[in-house]
C-alpha cells in the first residue's frame, strides 16, 4: 500500500519509517502496578522464567525481528487465552505444558488457560490483564477464561 500511494521510493521510506517505530515501542505497561496491558497474551515460564517486568525491560530496543530476537516479545505479541466461547474443549491438549500450548488458530504464539493466567498472575502481583490482540464488535469484552 505504501508503494502504490507514494511511489517506489518514498514507498520505501515510509514503509521503513513506520517499521521503524514499531521496532522501539513498548512490548507492555503497568497501570497502578496491578494491571498488566499489553497486545496478545501472557508468556509462557518457558520464556519468561523470572520476573515478568524485569525480564521484559532486559528485551533488546530497537527489536527489528521479535520472532527470532525475543520469544519473550513473540509470545507477549500473539498468545491468546484458550477460551470455551471460540474454541472447543477438544482442543484442549491433555498435559499441556503449564497451562500453554501451540495456538493452532493463528499457527503461532501459544494459548494459555485459565489456570495459566491465576499463575502468572500470582507469581508477577497483577490483579488483571488488558489486551488488545482481539477486536470486539461493541466497544470492549470483559472476560474471565475458564
Amino acid at each position: 500500500e505504501c508503494l502504490g500511494k507514494f511511489g517506489d521510493i518514498l514507498g520505501k521510506e515510509v514503509w521503513d519509517a513506520i517499521n521503524g517505530v514499531f521496532d522501539v515501542l513498548p512490548l507492555a505497561a503497568v497501570i497502578d502496578d496491578k494491571i498488566l496491558c499489553l497486545h496478545g497474551g501472557i508468556p509462557s515460564p518457558t520464556s519468561c522464567p523470572g520476573d515478568f517486568i524485569s525480564t521484559v525491560n532486559d528485551i533488546i530496543v530497537p527489536l527489528s525481528d521479535p520472532e527470532n530476537e525475543s520469544p519473550l516479545a513473540w509470545e507477549i505479541m500473539w498468545n491468546d487465552p484458550f477460551s470455551i466461547d471460540t474454541n472447543t474443549v477438544a482442543q484442549l491438549p491433555i498435559g499441556a505444558n503449564g497451562g500453554f500450548f501451540n495456538n493452532t488458530r493463528r499457527s503461532t504464539g501459544n494459548y494459555f488457560t485459565c489456570e495459566a493466567l491465576m499463575t502468572f498472575l500470582d507469581k508477577n502481583n497483577f490483579s488483571h490483564v488488558v489486551r488488545a490482540h482481539e477486536v470486539q464488535q461493541v466497544g470492549f469484552k470483559v472476560c474471565q477464561i475458564s
